[in-house]
């Protein structure tokens, strides 16, 4: 009955106007999926070994009608070098060196446009949307995409590459800045925008909210109840319940859609090495699937699923319990587990696995994302008005916030706290440190004194925070934390979005909604909805509450700026929702401003350290070559139950080209006519590319392919393809090579 809703609103088609002139565009990000770190659990084990599921880069442009004079610049006027990378620059600022001819050089663009762009990624770095807007400017001018109306959001998967924060303390876990990771990622976003640019066409957006339970629930329960209970009383839940969307569709055409939702992307566990989105990543994967399938629209609808206030928020829905026992916990002292076990979270299938948990939390996002897309639409709950947006930097560090009462409130230098190496209930490390803790052993101020002991003063501006990591007084080799960060705040009609550089947990997040909305109401404009959107823009850790800061659980021991960080947030966003309500220049704000804001920022540029390791020359199995079986599939399956389908070839390292808009596998059915069509690829939630180092020391591999099928599989004739490249040991030349199982038979009904 739901499909067939879902159907009949598809093509259900009303008269309209349109108020703006939208686009959509999507590119993949993956990179490189072997030998890298996944980013987010901080586990030095978490070594990319292959593909679950491809990352991606979603783009959507909203601009103000009419919108013609750009449209005439083909996105074919973009030329990247046949490099999978291009050259790599010296330094975190430097824009990749590869060709691209300038568009157009056009300025003064009356028209406002906002873009934001939605990845599958643990964050975002200043670095990193600084490159993309010099990418950006040398192809459309310098004025018509800035700093100022492009945001750049993460899903906060935990199971993607890292290697593109500039700070020191995210790069430890990475072991550094990586080029090979940074590059194709600046280039999937500014190809997203690139298609979403070429394909600007007149059309509608419609806005929609509504509830999901059954999703997530807060991993920190005992801080979220040192809020106020008045302010508790006020919600129902103590994390957000509420999905906000906005659609994208013309008169004939379902474009895209933008979900935002709180929930941590962690459903995939810290033991987990192959490259995936995590619940968002799959929600997206389901909706664009379903779309196709479903007539919803052609093959372009993109569905972007974001983040909200997630900081303590978590999938694993049945609660947190030590391994081995069903002994509750929380990840402090008073449930300490037993020996030798730790305290984790459980998804909805954890007895199954916790790739099916993430199906069934992606799952939801995706049905629910669909229901209110198409009950917007059917409703009427189009937008209108006018787009606007505000950015500044904002240096926090001694950011001073006056009091009623003549005090006055100081944000420090960053720092993190013991808590902060206890790790969450989602990934506890087990390394014998609670969360709750507010004192510092002696054995651990004996580690910090070969790191940094921190000044009296910082220790003082933290309390109660026993500092670990003296982040803001440690600059070797560069800073390990931004003492400056991009605030930016987009409208679009009655919808504003807030983009925050940081994890904001439940109560922090609807402090500053509030915030937002009450300013904006106070200076005559019109809200319907205030939507927070990160981490965006850059990275920072985490926003607790004051209240919630005083327990010092991991997302209080992560609040890097003090217990004072969310004042200063609710502070600047209101000058700037002020700002936006009265017309206020962003030059007028900072003139006139006291708080310690700017029209530019620092931030590490010289060139950082890089310790994966290097791509050496391949060399195939003895009397085989590259793309040969190593082992077969069976002639015939008869699947009853979930039954994988494996093979495994002659490979070379993926790393040397990461297929990016591609694919390292297919599953091909063999059709009438004895052709052969691809079913299946690397991108598909039943298949998995996983890479193998067989001989460091000879530099040789293989690849696996697998392919999950059950009595659901379509019976027919298939075979699995293998794509991969390896380099030459002389010439040093980069090879494509593939290669083919067997063909095999899958008919259930011969069982």
């Amino acid at each position: 009955m739901f499909l067939l809703k879902v159907v009949i609103a598809s093509l259900f088609f009303r008269g309209w106007v349109s108020c703006y002139s939208i686009g959509v565009g999507k590119a993949d990000i993956t990179g490189p999926v072997a030998e890298i770190h996944l980013f987010g659990y901080a586990e030095w084990a978490q070594l990319g070994q292959g593909i679950l599921q491809r990352t991606f880069a979603r783009a959507f442009i909203i601009s103000e009608q009419p919108d013609d004079r750009y449209r005439s610049l083909s996105m074919n006027q973009f030329h990247d070098t046949q490099q999978p990378f291009g050259p790599l620059p010296q330094a975190h600022n430097q824009p990749s060196t590869g060709a691209i001819t300038p568009r157009q050089n056009q300025t003064n663009f009356p028209l406002k446009r906002t873009v934001f762009v939605n990845l599958d990624l643990q964050s975002v770095g200043h670095a990193l949307k600084d490159r993309v807007i010099q990418r950006l400017q040398a192809l459309y001018g310098p004025d018509l995409y800035t700093h100022a109306n492009v945001m750049i959001s993460s899903t906060h998967t935990h199971s993607a590459i890292g290697g593109y924060l500039e700070h020191t303390l995210y790069e430890i876990p990475v072991k550094g800045w990586l080029e090979e990771s940074v590059q194709p990622i600046v280039s999937g976003i500014v190809k997203a925008i690139g298609h979403a640019h070429d394909h600007l066409q007149p059309g509608e957006l419609v806005h929609h909210a509504g509830e999901l339970l059954d999703t997530n629930i807060n991993r920190s329960p005992a801080a979220y109840l040192l809020n106020p209970q008045s302010e508790r009383e006020q919600y129902p839940y103590d994390v957000d319940k509420t999905m906000s969307l906005l659609g994208f569709h013309t008169e004939k055409e379902d474009l895209g859609l933008i979900s935002w939702f709180a929930v941590h992307g962690v459903s995939v566990n810290k033991t987990n090495t192959l490259v995936n989105g995590d619940n968002k990543g799959y929600a997206a994967y389901q909706v664009e699937r379903f779309a196709r399938s479903h007539n919803l629209s052609q093959e372009n609808f993109v569905a972007a699923f974001a983040q909200a206030n997630e900081g303590d928020v978590s999938p694993h829905t049945l609660g947190s319990f030590c391994t081995g026992t069903d002994q509750p916990c929380d990840g402090t002292r008073e449930t300490k587990c037993p020996w030798f076990s730790t305290c984790q979270g459980r998804g909805p299938a954890w007895t199954v696995s916790d790739l099916e948990s993430n199906r069934m939390i992606g799952g939801q996002q995706a049905f629910k994302a669909i229901d209110l897309y198409h009950d917007a639409k059917k409703n009427n709950q189009s937008v209108s008005g006018s787009i606007d947006y505000r950015q500044v930097y904002w240096n926090l560090p001694g950011t001073k916030l006056p009091q009623p009462d003549g005090s006055i409130h100081e944000l420090c230098l960053p720092a993190m706290g013991l808590g902060f190496i206890a790790g969450t209930t989602d990934a506890e490390p087990g390394i014998g440190v609670y969360q709750n803790t507010t004192s510092m052993p002696w054995y651990f101020k004996a580690i910090r004194w070969f790191i940094k002991t921190p000044s009296q003063e910082q220790e003082a501006c933290h309390a109660p925070k026993p500092i670990l990591f003296d982040t803001g007084e440690m600059d070797f080799p560069h800073a390990w934390q931004p003492h400056g960060l991009d605030i930016q705040l987009l409208k679009v009609g009655d919808i504003y979005i807030a983009g925050v550089p940081a994890e904001f947990t439940t109560m922090s997040g609807r402090r500053l909604r509030k915030s937002i909305k009450d300013t904006l109401v106070a200076n005559g404009a019109n809200v319907t909805a205030v939507i927070l959107s990160g981490p965006a823009n850059g990275y920072s850790s985490y926003v607790a509450t004051y209240e919630e800061y005083q327990m010092q659980r991991f997302e209080a021991a992560a609040t890097a700026y003090g217990p004072h960080t969310l004042e200063g947030y609710i502070t600047v966003f209101s000058a700037l929702a002020k700002a936006i309500a009265t017309g206020q220049s962003t030059e007028d704000l900072i003139k006139t401003s006291n708080l310690p804001l700017s029209l530019d920022m620092n931030y590490p540029q010289g060139a950082s350290f890089d310790f994966t390791p290097r791509r050496r020359a391949d060399l195939p199995n003895l009397l085989r070559g590259f793309g040969e079986l190593i082992q077969d599939v069976a002639p015939l399956y008869t699947p009853q139950e979930t039954t994988t389908v494996k093979a495994s070839f002659v490979a070379g390292n993926p790393r040397h080209n990461p297929m990016l808009d591609d694919t390292f596998l297919t599953v091909e059915q063999r059709v009438e006519g004895g052709q052969w069509v691809t079913v299946r690829t690397d991108h598909d939630y039943d298949t998995r590319f996983r890479w193998r180092s067989t001989s460091r020391l000879f530099g040789q591999s293989m690849a696996v392919i697998e392919w999950e099928i059950n009595n659901q599989t379509l019976p027919g004739i298939y075979r699995i393809g293998y794509f991969g490249h390896h380099k030459e040991s002389i010439t040093r030349r980069i090879i494509p090579h593939y290669g083919y199982s067997s063909m095999f038979v899958i008919d259930p009904r011969l069982n």
